[in-house]
């Protein structure tokens, strides 16, 4: 595949967990510059995380938000051949599925491919007759959305949060800022969170937020597509159709060949 018109897009996601996709994207034939807009943070030494997983046997479920989120437990609160038999475990989506599968657990029940907290929630292991005076333990990063405990507790269940990792913003030199978008301006952007686009924004220096906000993307979800019109974003957004590398790649497939019409 030779990319003529869509030579340069910019992949957004935190420095180690990139790789996988700029690979991909090189060998569709773009161009590629990895422009991290979250930095992971883990939480290693909380008081408070301790005494949760130290109580782990009474939770009857936990649910992990995020592949960091298991990641992140697994290396520093959990070993997977102490945890007891009951539990059920549950994951937003497949790449979170899959990190469980990594660190030995090979069963869980997923959100499917919208990956999101509605779906997550809709699913019949989570309704009111299913989690009524249930232990539930969500594992996440700092600042998540309260969609899911809320829901749960307004469901019945005993809600606990164990926020594992922050996503904070990246320091980058100015001059280097200023040079990307001189030398290596997107031509598409990819961004998987609400919290990346709004980082995507901070990052980007004055002079060239106009020129951003004409930056076609690829997301992740509508929630974020929504949330970039709300910030500014005004040319064409391409959603993945699913919430994995595959999915990305197949959104700025279409978008490049929107562009060639």
């Amino acid at each position: 595949m030779v990319v003529a018109d869509l030579q340069c897009v910019w992949i957004t996601r935190p420095k180690h967990q990139s790789q996988d996709l700029n690979d991909l994207v090189k060998k569709q034939g773009f161009q590629v510059l990895s422009f991290p807009v979250i930095e992971i943070q883990t939480i290693s030494d909380s008081e408070k995380l301790q005494y949760l997983f130290s109580d782990i046997n009474h939770y009857d479920t936990i649910i992990f938000v995020s592949r960091n989120a298991v990641e992140v437990t697994f290396k520093y609160y959990l070993s997977h051949e102490k945890l007891p038999q009951h539990i059920k475990f549950m994951a937003m989506g497949g790449a979170t599925a899959a990190a469980l599968t990594d660190v030995g657990i090979e069963t869980s029940l997923t959100g499917g491919k919208c990956a999101d907290s509605e779906s997550l929630l809709s699913l019949v292991e989570l309704k009111k007759d299913s989690v009524q005076g249930k232990c539930i333990l969500l594992i996440r990063g700092c600042g998540g959305r309260e969609l899911i405990p809320d829901t749960l507790i307004e469901r019945g269940a005993i809600v606990d949060v164990a926020e594992v990792y922050s996503r904070d913003v990246p320091v980058y030199d100015v001059q280097y800022l200023n040079s990307i978008w001189q030398t290596k301006p997107p031509q598409a952007i990819i961004v998987t969170s609400n919290t990346g686009i709004n980082n995507l924004i901070s990052l980007t220096p004055e002079s060239h937020k106009a020129t951003l906000f004409k930056t076609p993307l690829v997301l992740m979800s509508i929630r974020n597509a929504e949330h970039a019109k709300l910030q500014g974003f005004d040319n064409e957004i391409r959603i993945a159709t699913t919430t994995d590398n595959g999915g990305l790649l197949k959104a700025l497939n279409s978008l490049w060949e929107t562009s060639r019409t």
